[in-house]
């Protein structure tokens, strides 16, 4: 139970709850009907895990940038539409799938501290500019950001044991060169070659995606066969690559220590 102090014959729930007054009662009148969807309310409320909206006893998370007091029926339509109604066949907490690499697909997903994009073990954070829409991410985007931190969990330095100090280990002074970029699957080789195709109708960026996963999916392993082939191409010209790049941080390690 709230206390309310009265101040004037008014109550000053601004100091009391951090709240006006005419929010305050907004928060008692939850759920309150943001607007009907083919005849069904669209419901916005308050629960254990912040703010949601309801539909068809379905629930979706509402983004921190919006009020669930002032949430309109286009964001709430929105987020319903990709939340709730686009969501079926999904996993849970799989908001989109954007395509598919080395059998497995790379979603968006709904976690307890926002959406992020998943691969695997891999999760990225995602950009700010889809928070509204996270399914329009172009899948050429969302795999770079999976890259990159694939690459810097697996090249990030361990935590020491306490009370044992390696000096080798140690970062050497000045700037390591940058890691090689990983090499192109062959699912993104044929992406690449077919994306035109795929987006002349006019498609948004989740659909193409989609579209482009579908087709990977039937193609045979015949047709495959040249994307694998630069695939592995690609794979070997990397590995000489990241043996230089080892080298080369070798050198600057030695160069580091000898200069200490």
């Amino acid at each position: 139970k709230f206390v309310v102090v009265l101040q004037d014959g008014k109550a000053d729930l601004a100091s009391v709850l951090g709240v006006t007054f005419a929010e305050a009662l907004g928060y008692i009148d939850l759920p309150r009907t943001v607007c009907t969807l083919d005849g069904v309310p669209v419901l916005a409320s308050l629960g254990r895990y912040g703010p949601y909206l309801k539909y068809h006893n379905k629930f979706v998370s509402l983004p921190p940038q919006h009020d669930v007091l002032t949430v309109g029926e286009e964001v709430a339509v929105r987020i319903v539409t990709e939340g709730i109604i686009n969501k079926k066949g999904l996993a849970r907490g799989v908001i989109a799938e954007l395509g598919e690499v080395d059998n497995s697909m790379v979603t968006v997903r709904d976690g307890r501290f926002g959406t992020y994009l998943n691969w695997k073990k891999v999760n990225a954070k995602l950009p700010l500019e889809y928070s509204d829409s996270p399914s329009e991410i172009p899948f050429d985007r969302a795999w770079s950001l999976i890259e990159e931190k694939a690459s810097s969990a697996k090249h990030a330095p361990k935590k020491s044991v306490a009370g044992k100090h390696n000096k080798s280990k140690a970062a050497p002074p000045g700037d390591l060169p940058p890691k090689p970029k990983r090499s192109m699957s062959s699912y993104l080789f044929f992406c690449r070659e077919h994306r035109a195709e795929a987006s002349a109708r006019g498609a948004s960026l989740g659909e193409i995606s989609k579209e482009l996963a579908r087709r990977w999916a039937d193609t045979d392993a015949a047709s495959r066969g040249p994307y694998e082939d630069r695939a592995a191409a690609a794979k070997a010209e990397h590995g000489r690559a990241v043996a230089e790049w080892r080298e080369a941080c070798d050198r600057a390690v030695a160069a580091g220590a000898g200069g200490a």
